[in-house]
């Protein structure tokens, strides 16, 4: 009979802890149980920010791809380019909204379209900054064929080069394409906030323009 009552308030136990933990994990909106809409992302960029490799005697210029990168958010190692400064997150406004399974469709369709949009931006932008390079290294190797043919010696070379680097980065940095840019990505983000208010009903509306409301200032960089 003892034996009955302790195995019986064992099982009680069990249950009453795997139900708390079930409930505490229902109420976690950053939990998994939606992990679906976990990549919906938009990053903030700073087109005149770059990463350059500068020149040596011994190597030209090398200029980092400027395209922004499709983020995978669990991967924790994984680094934003150097032209994005900040994540904004919308998988909790999302969970927030109960998006029905044809929305968070339709919502990745506009996703995708949103990173092609801005990936013609990029392109323009990164196209305007080789352009810059390739100039510039074509001088740095005019400079190494001055060593190489004893009009230049390898200290004075070496001093043309680093103001070569100095010039390209500044080049780099105050493109005027850098505003068009910029302009552009916005519209590209205001598009894509448009294109989801229309997927919604009025409650998810109202939540959507709170949530924009509170970010205005990121989504106007």
């Amino acid at each position: 009979m003892k034996l009955f009552r302790l195995l019986t308030i064992l099982f009680v136990t069990v249950i009453t802890v795997a139900l708390i933990q079930s409930c505490s994990s229902d109420n976690n909106v950053s939990g998994n149980n939606d992990g679906d809409v976990q990549e919906f992302v938009l990053i903030n960029h700073d087109v005149s920010d770059f990463s350059m490799v500068d020149a040596t005697e011994n190597s030209e210029i090398g200029l980092d791809d400027c395209q922004p990168m499709n983020l995978d958010l669990r991967d924790t190692k994984n680094k934003m380019s150097p032209n994005a400064n900040k994540r904004l997150m919308l998988d909790k406004v999302f969970r927030s909204m109960k998006l029905t399974d044809e929305q968070k469709a339709k919502i990745r369709e506009l996703m995708n379209a949103h990173i092609r949009c801005e990936m013609q931006w990029f392109r323009k932008l990164q196209a305007a900054r080789e352009e810059i390079v390739n100039r510039s290294n074509a001088a740095i190797r005019n400079v190494m064929e001055q060593v190489k043919s004893g009009k230049l010696t390898r200290q004075e070379a070496q001093r043309q080069i680093q103001q070569i680097n100095m010039k390209t980065r500044e080049a780099i940095k105050n493109l005027p394409i850098n505003d068009e840019v910029l302009k552009g990505i916005i519209r590209c983000r205001e598009e894509f906030f448009a294109a989801v208010a229309s997927l919604l009903d009025p409650e998810q509306l109202a939540i959507w323009k709170r949530f924009l409301a509170s970010t205005s200032t990121d989504a106007k960089r």
